[in-house]
């Protein structure tokens, strides 16, 4: 499962990207599937059968996955012989299509269908979706930033120790370091890295990050 959610209510979602078509055929025998793990994840807690939660699987998909040209199907179980006799099994599966955002009928469905299908983010949920995409961005820089950062300094280090440096040498390589992670550091500010987080992955002080970060702005 890409996402599994429970809520407080007992609810239970799984929530599944879909780039590739393969077929009505296959996404139905997928979500099937997905549903049918939803429910022995709730049995295995100890539930009965007549205690099971409402359970739902939702694709987003950026494809039509049934050609009809509607930007959301929606199914849940009823009797052939009287459509309006539906099945009490709380069981939902929800297909979303990105190609047609602009026939969405709830404004939020439809921002967000637009965010996926590429476009600038619109609406409070695409908007905070978004906000979310560029804090996990900014996370990422962050670590890869640190990891070079320590990478480096460890290779200063073999460097150093291979070359038999003197030790009349050892004030000069440790004002190398010091400016190394200062420069580490004010990389990391500009990323907007909390100078607390900052000054404990370069070990400077946290007045001097500070410091630092005031020439960063």
């Amino acid at each position: 499962m890409d996402v599994f959610v429970e809520d407080d209510t007992g609810k239970v979602y799984d929530i599944e990207m879909q780039c590739l078509n393969k077929g009505e055929d296959d996404l139905s025998l997928r979500a099937s599937y997905y549903q049918s793990l939803l429910q022995i994840e709730m049995l295995e807690k100890g539930a009965a059968y007549t205690e099971l939660h409402p359970s739902y699987v939702i694709f987003i998909c950026t494809f039509d996955p049934y050609g009809a040209g509607l930007p959301q199907y929606t199914f849940k179980r009823c009797c052939l012989e009287k459509y309006s006799i539906q099945s009490k099994d709380r069981q939902l599966q929800i297909f979303l299509n990105s190609t047609q955002a602009d026939k969405a009928k709830d404004p939020d469905i439809a921002s967000f269908l637009q965010y996926i299908d590429g476009k600038a983010a619109e609406g409070v949920f695409a908007r905070q979706i978004e906000q979310e995409v560029q804090n996990i961005k900014l996370q990422e820089k962050w670590r890869w930033e640190y990891m070079k950062w320590a990478m480096e300094l460890k290779v200063a280090k073999i460097d150093a120790r291979k070359e038999g440096l003197a030790e009349g040498r050892a004030e000069g390589r440790a004002e190398g370091q010091v400016k190394e992670k200062q420069e580490s550091a004010y990389r990391l500010l500009k990323l907007g890295v909390d100078p607390q987080i900052v000054a404990e992955g370069t070990g400077l002080p946290l007045d001097e990050v500070r410091r630092i970060a005031e020439t960063s702005k």
